[in-house]
């Protein structure tokens, strides 16, 4: 499987996806790399703008299934996966992506 793109720079790794149960935001927990400089961020996100956001990766459906699997087949009030673990490889998104996609959120905040 591979889900990384290969410009480090202008990119985001998500670290840890953050589900709490019967909400529809999920939170990102990312290191953005921007500028030549490292930045850690938690990032909220709506479920459909997630899904929308992972159709930028390759092998997004293989992704998607093993993120939502983990996530929400759970009983527990707050889930958590790191991707890293899960998928055995980094999931890295482009900063533009994930900021457009999320950008509705960071305004109605």
């Amino acid at each position: 499987m591979k889900a990384i793109k290969h410009n480090t720079e202008n990119t985001a790794k998500i670290n840890y996806i953050i589900y709490e149960l019967n909400d529809t935001i999920l939170l990102l927990n990312c290191s953005v790399r921007k500028n030549n400089k490292t930045y850690f961020s938690n990032i909220p996100i709506s479920l459909l703008d997630f899904s929308h956001l992972m159709l930028t990766l390759n092998d997004h459906q293989v992704v998607l299934d093993k993120i939502s699997e983990s996530l929400f087949n759970k009983e527990d009030f707050i889930n958590h996966v790191c991707p890293s673990t899960l998928l055995k490889t980094d999931l890295v998104v482009s900063v533009d992506d994930l900021f457009s996609f999320s950008n509705s959120i960071r305004i109605s905040a």
